[in-house]
Parts: structure tokens; sequence; C-alpha cells
């Protein structure tokens, strides 16, 4: 069984993911109920841990499990998504159902295939397959994938096309991803995270008089230019300190945070 419906759950728009995995429950519960092993071959980017003080002072929901049932449920806290995993035996595997909220029903089509995309690597993760994750290898069957989840849940097709048009345009400018494959060395990652930490320390009160100014979330729309602009153009840590800093003191400062804005203003200020 492999399927994905949209519901409402407790006034919430939630996909619903289906998947039989030929392993041992015991084996399924450690893979989605252990921090450290999650992020071995679920969703990238923020740990499945406890939040660090830069967690706390970016205003970052702590991701730590917030409901468990040995082997059966477990429930994950994610930002605004929560992640609940639910476990039952099936026929010498065990059925996986994962429950997930989202925030924009539309948007329902692009979740559904990236979080799908990662649940489809827990079966060969349990069995010691080398992960690869290249969902938009054939952007033009992941096209048709989203169309199909747009029809089948009701949503407006357009959030679908315009997202598989963006990767399409990310390819053919010669990237493989629309993230770079930079990762600091965790010596380096720790110099970064202390800088960047000592620089909301410092302007915690102009980021807040910033946010209340622009609007609540108006601080996470900043952060993700960290994927989409910084990391894309970075190689080294101090490459990345200056991008993210720039990024900061825009925000701060009112400048618009659009992508071609952003380029333009830093090729101004940093000439080559």
């Amino acid at each position: 069984m492999n399927d994905t419906t949209l519901e409402t759950v407790g006034g919430l728009p939630t996909l619903r993911f289906t998947r039989l995995v030929p392993a041992a429950r015991s084996d399924v519960w450690r893979a989605v109920s252990e921090p450290g092993v999650v992020a071995e071959w679920f969703l990238p980017g923020r740990p499945w841990t406890r939040a660090t003080e830069l967690d706390q002072l970016l205003g970052v929901t702590e991701s730590a499990p917030v409901a468990s049932v040995p082997q059966s449920h477990v429930t994950w806290q994610r930002e605004e998504s929560v992640f609940t995993f639910g476990l039952t035996d099936h026929e010498g595997g065990t059925r996986v159902e994962l429950l997930v909220t989202i925030e924009d029903r539309d948007e329902a089509a692009v979740a559904a295939l990236e979080i799908g995309s990662f649940l489809d690597r827990l079966a060969p993760y349990l069995a010691g397959d080398e992960l690869n994750f290249a969902a938009f290898a054939d952007v033009d069957a992941q096209e048709r994938r989203l169309e199909e989840y747009a029809e089948r849940f009701g949503v407006d097709r357009t959030r679908g096309l315009d997202y598989a048009a963006s990767v399409r345009q990310a390819l053919a400018a010669g990237e493989s991803d629309v993230r770079s494959d930079y990762e600091p060395a965790p010596d380096a990652a720790e110099l970064m995270e202390a800088a960047m930490v000592s620089y909301l320390r410092e302007h915690q009160d102009e980021l807040q008089a910033a946010e209340a100014r622009r609007g609540t979330g108006a601080l996470k729309q900043t952060l993700e230019r960290v994927n989409d602009w910084i990391l894309p153009a970075v190689r080294t840590t101090p490459e990345f300190v200056a991008r993210y800093f720039f990024v900061m003191d825009r925000f701060i400062a009112g400048g618009s945070l659009a992508l071609d804005d952003l380029e333009s203003a830093w090729t101004a200020s940093h000439p080559a």
C-alpha cells in the first residue's frame, strides 16, 4: 500500500501518507522515534533535536517528540508543522501511517511530493541501501505527480506547476538542486553558530522591532533566504556568515528580501 490523502484534522489541512515497510516494527520504531536516526533518512535541514540557544534566539519551535506510545505512535513538532508516525504490524512487516499538518491547503500537492519522496527512503534505509535523493531527476514525471495530487486533493494546480518550473529553471542553470553541497566542518560550524548567536543577542531589540513592522512570520521568511539565496552561492564559512549578516541587516533596515533584490544589492556592495 502506497497512498496519500488530504484530510482535515482538528480544523487543519493534514496529509496522510501510508506505506508498507518490510521490516520489524521495532526497527521501524527506532527509525521514526530517535532524533539522530530520523535525521539520517527523513527531512533534511533543522536537526530533530532539542533547540539550541541559536534556535531559541530565532524563535524556532523546539524539535522534540511531544507525545509517544512505545512502538506505536510518536509525534514530532517542527516549526509550524506536526508529524505523527503511527505503526502497526502488517503481514511480516510494518504499516506506517504518517500524518502531517500543513499551513496552506493550496500547498498540499507540493508538500505531498516533497514529504512523500523522503518517506519513500525509509524502506531502503532499513534495508541498508545507500540513500539518494533525486526527487526531480525526471522533472516531467514529478510535474505529472503534482498535477495528479492537485486533482486528487481538489486544490489549485498552479502552486505545483510553479514549483516544478522553479526546479526546472534551477536545473537549466546548471544546479543539481536548489541548494548547494556546502556544509561546514564541525569546528567551522561551531564558530559560525557562535557568530550568529552573538549577532542575534546584540540586535535582538532591533529584530523584534523589525518583525513588528514587517508582520508576524517575517523573520521566518527572512531565514528562508539562507536556503534560497545564501547556500547556492557559498563554499566557505566566512562567505556564509557574511551573506547571513547581510540578509539580517536588510531585514532590520526594512530592505527588500526578494532574491533578485538581494543579489543586486550584494553585488553593488561587494564588487568582484
